[in-house]
């Protein structure tokens, strides 16, 4: 009898620990992330297929958005990193032809989605006019003035997304045409928007699921675009074990190692 009461003590001890390690865990103790900073909101007519919406940039609340003003200004012939997205010409799996100066994307990604490089000088670039910007690179190649925002740019999230938010800036009318993908490479929807105009542009799946991996865009546009920021949502966050608990497991621990020693003598 002595060796279950122990050994209950021991049970309302370990229940007690998590329930209190649940509560923390409910309301992290991790500072609220900064505010994103504002975008311009517009309207714009645009053509959507599959489960991609265009939506009001307002209506979507982002954790994290990435100026390219923080980046160097330079030519990438490799992949592009920063504030946790990722860029390059295209993904893997997708073809690359050429109309005129403007890259032409064809075929499915491939599983999983990932980005593919392209040839040196026409992969991707920061640059900056009134604004600075990350623009794809025609096949004429950097730093060639016919080639800077001719390219094909793809986009890959840290983790996907239920919606998000892009920055065009250099635009003369357009159209822009953007893919959205999920992780495995299959094509979510299309948006074509026609005719294109400077401002902030915010999709969303029409299922309201976090499936957006990745977004790959072409455009026609007689001046080639670029992107003066991007906004995403970081995903739910992972709560940290407070540290305070740990001293409290291991006497909760030790407590009841001599509890089941003192039941064995008895």
């Amino acid at each position: 009898m002595k060796r279950i009461g122990c050994l209950s003590l021991l049970i309302v001890l370990c229940i007690a620990f998590l329930t209190i390690a649940s509560v923390s865990a409910a309301s992290p103790l991790s500072p609220a992330s900064a505010s994103p900073r504002p975008f311009m909101i517009k309207s714009f007519a645009s053509s959507t297929t599959g489960g991609i919406a265009q939506v009001d940039p307002a209506s979507v609340s982002a954790d994290i958005c990435l100026d390219p003003a923080a980046i160097k200004l330079a030519n990438y012939d490799g992949i592009l990193s920063s504030d946790g997205l990722s860029f390059a010409e295209r993904f893997n799996g997708q073809s690359l032809t050429t109309n005129g100066d403007f890259d032409v994307l064809s075929g499915s990604p491939a599983n999983p989605l990932a980005l593919q490089v392209g040839l040196p000088n026409q992969n991707i670039v920061v640059n900056k006019e009134s604004k600075t910007y990350i623009a794809g690179l025609g096949h004429l190649g950097y730093p060639e003035f016919n080639a800077i925002g001719e390219g094909s740019i793809a986009v890959l999230y840290p983790a996907p997304q239920a919606a998000i938010k892009l920055d065009v800036y250099g635009s003369d009318s357009g159209p822009m045409t953007a893919n959205f993908f999920k992780d495995d490479g299959t094509l979510i929807g299309t948006s074509i928007i026609d005719p294109l105009t400077d401002g902030t542009y915010a999709f969303k799946t029409t299922s309201g699921n976090a499936e957006i991996s990745g977004i790959s865009v072409t455009n026609t546009d007689p001046a080639g675009i670029g992107y003066s920021g991007f906004c995403y949502s970081k995903g739910p966050a992972i709560p940290e074990f407070p540290s305070m608990f740990v001293p409290l497991l291991m006497i909760i621990s030790m407590l009841g190692i001599l509890l089941l020693v003192k039941g064995r003598k008895e």
